[in-house]
């Protein structure tokens, strides 16, 4: 009996009549690494045998769902429902059918929380009826906004404040949908449009991952990853530049970093550490003796790159680095003007 034959008898069973249901095969379903189900909308999964096969649904739903979401196990007798079983989806992985057979029933989550869900609320945003404000927005116009945003997960990041990282990439996430959203309505391009090229660049910049490239560590993978950015680059320009697609509007100390990451192949800044401390020393010195604004602001500008590039040489991240020592700084600067209020 096939699946579909199925779905009628399970949701009679279940008492449910769902106005959209996704229906997905078991085997299908487990040569994924991530479920391509909608957490928005009820799920019909078939069909589940021994102790291996609820394990492995049960961990690859659980990359989508909550440990504790209850889903509905119905077990097959000649081809038919014979019994239902609610347990909570991290309770499934304990589940051995033995020899039987079960259909799986993933209801949806009780609040919305699937991309596109979300991108239909942008879209609704961005109606004639939606907000005025949003309707207003351009690619422009949100630049400034998407910045704040990065840095906001970046603070997160540093503080090591999980709740605030979610709470800030979705703000991110936001960004994204609405520029798409813009972009759809312009015809420019689409949400679609955005997936599928990252997602055939990553597959394409992983050849040891998707087509049994064989590296022999990471080394070798930040080499091919490089070179096969290059060989992109020179698909689509008839004199590439490794620096292009390094954008301008970084934050210096950051750029100075990814400037330095894209040529350090070439050898180009392949000085020792002691090389390096000895040439912002000497740099340092110059900038002290001179007078001409100009020239100590050109002395000062190679002296940070100098730094970046020890800072590299010694796996530290200088942007990081300046970030969590400006937060240092300040939350000494806040305490003391906390100690003089209170005296």
């Amino acid at each position: 009996m096939t699946l579909f034959s199925l779905v009628g008898p399970a949701l009679a069973a279940l008492g449910q009549v769902p106005q959209e249901l996704q229906i997905a095969d078991v085997e299908a379903l487990l040569q994924r690494h991530y479920p391509n189900l909608s957490t928005d909308r009820p799920a019909l999964l078939g069909t589940l045998s021994g102790s291996a096969g609820c394990e492995r649904v049960s961990a690859l739903l659980r990359a989508a769902y909550p440990d504790a979401h209850t889903v509905t196990l119905i077990a097959l007798s000649g081809g038919r429902p014979s019994g239902l079983r609610a347990l909570a989806l991290e309770q499934l992985e304990q589940v051995d059918l033995g020899a039987g057979s079960a259909l799986l029933y993933v209801p949806p989550l009780a609040r919305p929380a699937a991309v596109e869900t979300f991108q239909d609320t942008v879209s609704r945003l961005r109606a004639p009826d939606g907000c005025s404000w949003d309707r207003e927005q351009t690619h422009r116009s949100l630049r400034e906004g998407f910045q704040e945003e990065a840095y906001e997960v970046l603070d997160a990041l540093d503080r090591g404040d999980l709740q605030a990282l979610q709470e800030e990439l979705g703000d991110v996430l936001l960004h994204v949908l609405m520029q798409a959203q813009i972009a759809s309505e312009s015809g420019e391009f689409r949400m679609s449009d955005v997936v599928r090229q990252v997602n055939e660049k990553i597959i394409y910049r992983h050849p040891h991952v998707f087509a049994g490239l064989s590296v022999a560590g990471v080394e070798q993978v930040l080499v091919n990853w490089e070179e096969l950015k290059q060989q992109e680059k020179e698909a689509r320009e008839a004199a590439p530049s490794m620096l292009e697609g390094i954008s301008p509007a970084m934050p210096a100390l950051a750029r100075a970093q990814s400037i330095q990451r894209h040529v350090d192949r070439t050898g180009i800044l392949s000085a020792a550490v002691d090389e390096l401390r000895a040439r912002a020393s000497g740099a340092l010195d110059d900038l002290l003796r001179q007078t001409d604004p100009g020239t100590r602001e050109a002395i000062l500008g190679d002296l940070l790159f100098e730094v970046v590039n020890l800072a590299r040489k010694l796996g530290v991240d200088a942007e990081g680095a300046l970030r969590q020592a400006n937060a240092r700084f300040e939350a000494r600067f806040r305490a003391r003007e906390l100690t003089i209020r209170e005296s």
